[in-house]
């Protein structure tokens, strides 16, 4: 068993593949925009090769919700500039829009300001994730990394919301969680398997091991650990019980494992209409194409990673990883490759 506290060695030594927005090559070939594209309005933030990501569908009311949220909270970080949580709470609002770069740029003084707190650096390195800052993520998240070795059952200054109050993950999990997807998007399945294999060590509850169970599979079965990957499959039971929040995932390890057909777990051309509906369907929906890319069939896999894009639900993990599949399948690399920085900070252009 890997164990946690190897964690800074392994970081430290680790030269691995981040992103940059690569210009794609220009062919006389003419395609049709895609749904995403046609889309109007503010671009967010930006994909791998440098197409702009647009708000996605929201019910009424929680557009609504977020919007008085985001006001708010804008005159609480006015009003409490010495108050972290404030910062932090603000910042999670704008990345709960798809503000990517307002929210790290509130990140970016609050790290300035506190600059030993965990949280920080943590909600810093998920944005950076989720606005396709590959490059800066592993910074941010192994200063955090550093900021919680002394504590234990952290769950962060933020109280956990929606699904997260129910399967009540600690700060660490999230942390090395988000590195793996990080390492993965960037191609490096062995270092993502490693992460993977840390959040175990803080899988507390039946629901984090489904989890924990569904991220291991996709990257073991993908990189060098085929035998784990087949372990994983044979110990979960087709009758868990598993909180509806989390069944998708349960879901999932069936599906791989052969005991339901495709069909039985999502119909992936019926695309969700609200952010709600849509997190279920792109867990189901990414696990088609991590079957498609064990059966070699990367034809079908580059379908399905297209018809997540052209959902529009970017903001969401697993749509970054089918991004970042299909730029591999289309060969647009993440070509730079820069040594993770120590001091936490974040690298210049």
């Amino acid at each position: 068993m890997f164990k946690v506290y190897n964690i800074l060695f392994l970081i430290s030594t680790v030269v691995f593949v981040v992103s940059c927005k690569t210009d794609v090559k220009q062919t006389s070939t003419k395609t049709e925009p895609t749904e995403m594209e046609l889309r109007s309005g503010e671009a967010l933030a930006a994909t791998i090769d440098g197409r702009k990501l647009n708000e996605w569908q929201e019910l009424p009311e929680v557009k609504t919700q977020k919007e008085k949220e985001l006001a708010e909270l804008r005159m609480k970080y006015l009003q409490k500039q010495g108050d972290v949580s404030a910062y932090l709470n603000y910042a999670r609002s704008y990345l709960s829009v798809g503000r990517i770069e307002n929210a790290i740029d509130i990140l970016d003084r609050a790290a300035t300001k506190f600059p030993n707190t965990a949280d920080v650096f943590y909600w810093r390195g998920l944005s950076a994730f989720t606005g396709r800052h590959f490059a800066d993520v592993n910074d941010d998240l192994l200063k955090t990394a550093q900021l919680l070795e002394s504590q234990k059952n952290y769950k962060g200054i933020l109280p956990l919301h929606g699904v997260d109050s129910i399967l009540d993950p600690t700060l660490q999990y999230n942390t090395y969680l988000t590195l793996g997807q990080n390492f993965q998007a960037t191609g490096d399945f062995e270092n993502a398997g490693q992460m993977y294999e840390i959040i175990g060590d803080f899988s507390t509850n039946p629901d984090l091991w489904t989890l924990t169970y569904y991220w291991q599979y996709q990257c073991y079965a993908r990189g060098s650990r085929l035998k784990e990957a087949q372990e994983i499959l044979a110990k979960v039971d087709k009758t868990k019980q598993t909180l509806a929040p989390f069944r998708a995932y349960l879901d999932a390890i069936l599906f791989w494992r052969g005991d339901i057909k495709e069909s039985q777990l999502v119909d992936i051309n019926k695309k969700p209409s609200n952010a709600e509906e849509a997190k279920d369907w792109l867990i189901k929906s990414y696990a088609v194409i991590v079957k498609h890319m064990l059966n070699n069939d990367e034809a079908m896999a580059a379908k399905v990673c297209k018809i997540i894009d052209e959902a529009g639900y970017w903001n969401q993990p697993a749509a970054v990883l089918a991004e970042a599949d299909a730029a591999r399948l289309k060969n647009i690399s993440i070509p730079t490759t820069q040594k993770i920085n120590l001091s936490g900070s974040r690298k210049q252009e």
